[in-house]
Formats: structure tokens, sequence, C-alpha cells
């Protein structure tokens, strides 16, 4: 009998111990989908201010036409 109740003090361990490992794994799982979607937003605000500096440096390199009526015309 000691055996089968050692057997069972083991596997109960190691149940405890599979369950500890479930929790941990969705917490890195929660982390990472959030760490996802943060890095998403960064790339999105990236692309738009690269866009935004892209524009100034040709409105920079591009002279104004000269005999354009001004703006108010």
């Amino acid at each position: 009998m000691s055996d089968n109740g050692d057997l069972i003090n083991r596997i109960d361990t190691l149940k405890t111990h599979i369950a500890n490992q479930d929790g941990i794994i969705e917490e890195l799982n929660d982390v990472s989908i959030k760490q996802w979607v943060e890095i998403q937003k960064l790339n999105d605000r990236f692309d738009h201010l690269r866009n935004k500096f892209s524009e100034l440096e040709r409105d920079i390199e591009t002279p104004p036409d000269e005999d354009a009526p001004p703006p108010h015309y």
C-alpha cells in the first residue's frame, strides 16, 4: 500500500505542477498578445510619421513655382 500512496502523491504533485504551468502559459500568452497589439500601433504611428516626413522633404526640395498665383486668387 505504501507504494500506492507514494504513487498517488507523485501524481497529485505532477497535477499541481501542470496546473501551475498552465496558468503561467496563459499569463505569458496574454502579455504577448498585448505586446503585439502595442507593436502594431507603434508601427502604424511610425508609418504615419514617415509619410509626413516624406511629404515635408518633397515640399522642401520642390521650390515654389514662381509663376503660380498666390493662394488667395
